[in-house]
């Protein structure tokens, strides 16, 4: 059974470069040679300020925040607060506390008590004149007796007027610590507001330093992008041309190749026609 031939088909294309093009093709090959060779067309760094530095109202927010601590106020509400710890009230410290006249009035009470006593001692004479003749003995008792009251009477002022002045002095004392502690809290928020205060202008210098650098870093990039876009260019505009020159009628060309492959049947018959023809001519094979 013999076998079916094969069939190659060989079609070649070409595309020629009009005439009239010649010249413009040539000049886009020429441009492109230069602006890749590194030696006509050298890279060129930018040479402009790529990041925006730091501004001076950051500048004085970075300072004011480095030398940022707690406000004087604070100290002094710690110590007053420590010095109020430390005290307490003692027969050392009650002298300071009393009132310097206590002494005063309690020898004005003692004085009206003996003045007391001397109106009371007529009557004691005339007590003694009706007794008769033991007027004197009981004269002399009751004499004693109004003299130990008047001592009771004098000591008891005393005693009253010291331990009066003693429940003051205390009184003053714990007021005197109350008014520590109270100017101690108040030292301690006007320190801490002041603190707050201070801390919160540091925050608005900084915010507003932060925007002025971003503008200046808008500003920054623009001019960069400006430089890479005329370093870009001269490409742009060679890319543009070369699509311009691809976008225009060229003539193209065709040949076609046709070629056909014996089948092996057919190889096999001339085979046989030749060693026939060579018997007939007595040649060798």
């Amino acid at each position: 059974m013999g076998t079916q031939n094969s069939n190659v088909t060989q079609t070649t294309y070409s595309t020629n470069v009009p005439k009239f093009l010649e010249p413009q093709v040539q000049q886009a090959v020429g441009q492109a040679g230069a602006l890749t060779d590194i030696n006509q067309n050298p890279y060129v760094a930018y040479g402009g300020q790529e990041v925006a530095g730091y501004n001076p109202l950051q500048q004085q927010a970075l300072q004011g925040v480095s030398g940022l601590a707690p406000s004087s106020q604070l100290n002094q509400a710690t110590g007053l607060a420590g010095l109020a710890s430390q005290q307490n009230f003692t027969g050392a410290n009650v002298g300071q506390y009393m009132s310097p006249y206590m002494q005063n009035v309690v020898d004005r009470q003692q004085q009206g008590a003996i003045r007391d006593y001397a109106r009371q001692l007529p009557g004691l004479a005339s007590l003694s004149t009706q007794a008769g003749g033991l007027g004197g003995t009981r004269q002399a008792l009751m004499q004693s007796e109004m003299q130990r009251g008047l001592q009771d009477r004098l000591y008891d002022i005393q005693a009253t007027g010291q331990q009066s002045a003693y429940d003051n002095a205390q009184k003053q004392y714990n007021q005197y610590i109350q008014d520590q502690l109270a100017s101690a809290g108040l030292l301690g928020r006007l320190g801490e507001a002041q603190f707050g205060q201070t801390a919160q202008t540091l925050g608005m210098q900084d915010k507003a330093g932060k925007d002025l650098q971003g503008f200046e870093q808008r500003g920054l990039d623009v001019q960069r992008n400006n430089f890479r876009e005329q370093q870009r260019y001269p490409f742009e505009m060679l890319n543009y041309y070369n699509a311009f020159l691809r976008g225009l009628p060229m003539s193209q060309s065709g040949s076609t190749m046709y070629q056909q492959t014996p089948s092996p049947s057919t190889l096999g018959s001339v085979a046989n026609l030749a060693l026939g023809v060579g018997s007939l001519t007595g040649g060798g094979g």
